[in-house]
């Protein structure tokens, strides 16, 4: 299990869990607002702190290989065109592509 103090790593940018057997998240972790990458695929989880798809820069999370149960939390964002969007720097490189800020 992740400690509830992980809350306290503000300046944590990215967090790669995955095949950890986790079954739960802390909700703690949505204080680390500075979060732009979490990787918690092929755990054990059920379910995730809502708040932890509002952190103000997250680009990416990996969910992939969890029993999570029901429909997947929705959060309102705006639409935005292609022309509106900026590619800033990169914050993974794997299998599945390139992940930018």
């Amino acid at each position: 299990a992740l400690p509830r103090t992980i809350g306290h790593l503000k300046r944590l940018k990215k967090i790669m869990l995955a095949q950890n057997e986790l079954r739960t998240v802390p909700e703690e972790l949505a204080e680390c607002t500075s979060l732009e990458l979490i990787r918690l695929s092929n755990n054990h989880l059920r379910c995730l702190p809502p708040t932890l798809l509002l952190l103000p820069n997250l680009a990416w999370i990996a969910l992939a290989g969890n029993p999570l149960a029901g429909a997947a939390p929705t959060v309102d964002v705006p639409l935005l065109s292609m022309d509106d969007l900026e590619r800033g720097e990169q914050l993974g490189k794997g299998a599945s592509g390139e992940v930018f800020k």
